[in-house]
């Protein structure tokens, strides 16, 4: 029983330590001067490609 008690443990700090260091995401902010499918076609390009 301590042993998986153990077991658990370990896989915790392991599960903080990968949080600790995941890639924060980044926000973008599309400006245009009018309303229009430019900013959404942008943005579905961006995102298709990552």
């Amino acid at each position: 029983m301590a042993g998986s008690n153990q077991n658990s443990d370990n896989l915790e700090k392991e599960f903080i330590e990968l949080v600790k260091h995941s890639r924060r995401g980044k926000l973008k902010v599309y400006i245009d001067m009018s309303a229009g499918v430019d900013k959404i076609y942008r943005m579905l390009q961006e995102a298709m490609c990552c």
